[in-house]
């Protein structure tokens, strides 16, 4: 891997394709909030959270 070779101490590679969608989206606001204070923040997680997801080119 490139980045181990740049140095870096740990590299993580994950697929975490539909991890979100397998958490109600109501319970990660809830956590979030509870550590972000700033409504717009919030507010821009949640609509990422419902957007759609483009792969290949295909929304």
């Amino acid at each position: 891997m490139d980045l181990w070779q740049q140095g870096y101490k740990v590299v993580l590679d994950a697929d975490i394709q539909g991890f979100f969608d397998n958490i109600p989206h109501s319970v990660i606001m809830a956590e979030l909030a509870s550590v972000v204070a700033d409504g717009n923040i919030l507010g821009l997680v949640e609509r990422f959270l419902r957007a759609g997801v483009m792969e290949n080119g295909v929304f």
